[in-house]
């Protein structure tokens, strides 16, 4: 009978690399933050998606490296470093190497960099507004600027659609914008306060947080807004040891609250995100169905910013 059941657990072991493997694709890698629990002293990593094959590619030292996302074509990251003192936009081959500083631009600290279509820009927010700079000659441009409103945390499509974060200390609202027309579409309702709006790889859909069910959580909604879900049951959170998150207001440190941000699999059927445990912040992969979650990183460091590479183009 023992030795049934071991060869049951195996075999369950194995299905879920097996649908790990088919379901992601190859080079279906994660990016992620790594620092000890005060965020302090910090790095950014590659894993496999079972939390397997760490490597670090940043290369900050004692000044962190923080928040990665990748290019469309998964060649290139962007990310912020402190490593010359202020958080500056930098990026980087997929290894580590060629790694620049972007911009030069003004006194104000940069924050929530992200590729464009093309890969021909990033934008980030500085001072409350979103811009991009070009990435071969360092021309910075404005691309939103709301008197009054705090805007953050922009994503930009594979259509050049850009979601962002408009709000203050009461709310906030995620917006979606094109960078071709400039029509602009409100996605939430200002009853809420929504964040960290992540495109998946088709544009049909956004994972985001938001307060509406009572904590700080993950949801889903489709591209036009309509269909929202809710991803991890309450179930779920308690059989893994998650803490239900706390959101953080505005004056609280509005960007640094991105440790929940959250990544769609290339295939968009599985979620990587952070949350707390007991000891510490950990990073899970999620089924979009909410019904088979698995914990990756398990170590007493500070996990965080998990962003999926995209399948990697010829």
């Amino acid at each position: 009978m023992e030795i049934i059941r071991r060869n049951n657990t195996l075999m369950i072991v194995l299905i879920f690399g097996l649908l790990y493997g088919s379901c992601m694709g190859q080079n279906a890698e994660i990016a992620f933050f790594q620092a000890n629990i005060e965020g302090s002293k910090g790095n950014i990593f590659l894993m496999n998606p079972d939390g397997s094959g760490v490597k670090q590619v940043g290369q900050s030292g004692v000044r962190p490296d923080y928040y990665p996302n990748w290019s469309k074509d998964g060649k290139k990251i962007t990310f912020l470093s402190y490593r010359r003192g202020g958080w500056r936009i930098w990026i980087t081959d997929s290894d580590g190497s060629n790694a620049r500083r972007l911009d030069n631009v003004g006194r104000d600290y940069e924050f929530d960099p992200t590729f464009d279509a093309d890969g021909s820009h990033v934008l980030y927010s500085r001072g409350g507004d979103i811009y991009k700079v070009n990435v071969k000659s360092g021309k910075t441009s404005i691309v939103v600027r709301t008197k009054d409103k705090y805007e953050s945390q922009p994503d930009v499509s594979i259509h050049n659609e850009v979601l962002y974060v408009s709000g203050d200390e009461s709310g906030s609202n995620i917006i979606k914008k094109s960078l071709n027309d400039g029509r602009k579409t409100i996605m939430t309702s200002s009853e809420h306060t929504n964040l960290s709006p992540i495109w998946s790889s088709d544009a049909r859909e956004i994972l985001f947080y938001s307060d509406r069910d009572g904590g700080f959580e993950l949801f889903i909604m489709n591209s036009d807004g309509s269909n929202v879900r809710r991803v991890i049951s309450d179930e779920m959170l308690k059989n893994n040891g998650i803490h239900r998150g706390k959101f953080l207001r505005l004056d609280q440190g509005w960007n640094h609250c991105l440790q929940y941000r959250a990544t769609f699999s290339p295939d968009g059927q599985w979620i990587a995100f952070s949350a707390n445990t007991t000891l510490s912040r950990e990073i899970f992969i999620i089924s979009k169905d909410g019904k088979t979650l698995k914990q990756i990183t398990k170590n007493k460091l500070h996990d965080g910013l998990p962003a999926f590479r995209p399948v990697l183009k010829n």
